[in-house]
């Protein structure tokens, strides 16, 4: 789940395991961009990272909010819109499959503050303490890489090193460092 101050207000959170930022989906050659967004309908998945960014930088575009991405997907490829906003992760993992064939990542990856993921647990739970400590063993012994690089295609421990999670209070996620290329 990103790490949000919302969402900290409500839960507390492991570690940052991974850092994702946000992509445009859109049909191979369409010239659509993040800049060009105004008027447009665009999909994103309601109460995302994704969605916030479109409602907050974007809100001059005709924005559709769905349930699942799923549903998103499928009003992309319909052409009911024009393009979608998604997590990077689950965007990528979607143009792998024939249904995402035709479609592709327009632009640079967006990052915003709330890039980090962790695990989200009931505020106050001392689990939180033992899986911090379990996730920094595995990535010590590299069992971390190994098992996020066959999912993600990437290091995860330089991805979640890149997003420093903040002490007790209720701040912002900030992002200290570069990921390397892959």
């Amino acid at each position: 789940m990103s790490i949000t101050p919302e969402r900290k207000e409500v839960v507390d959170f492991s570690d940052p395991y991974f850092h994702s930022g946000i992509i445009l989906i859109g049909k191979k050659g369409d010239d659509l961009s993040v800049e060009s967004l105004t008027g447009l309908p665009i999909a994103s998945q309601r109460s995302t990272v994704a969605s916030q960014y479109l409602q907050d930088e974007h809100a001059d575009a005709d924005i559709k909010l769905y349930d699942t991405q799923d549903n998103a997907y499928l009003d992309l490829t319909s052409g009911r819109v024009r393009g979608m906003m998604s997590d990077k992760v689950t965007g990528i993992d979607w143009l792998k499959t024939d249904a995402g064939k035709g479609y592709e990542v327009k632009g640079e990856e967006i990052s915003t503050n709330d890039d980090a993921m962790g695990i989200a647990f009931r505020k106050g739970d001392p689990l939180v303490a033992k899986f911090n400590a379990a996730l920094a063993e595995l990535k010590d012994n590299g069992t971390y890489d190994q098992i996020t690089g066959s999912y993600f295609g990437t290091s995860s421990t330089a991805a979640a090193q890149k997003a420093v999670a903040t002490t007790d209070s209720v701040e912002e996620v900030m992002v200290t460092e570069e990921e390397p290329a892959n």
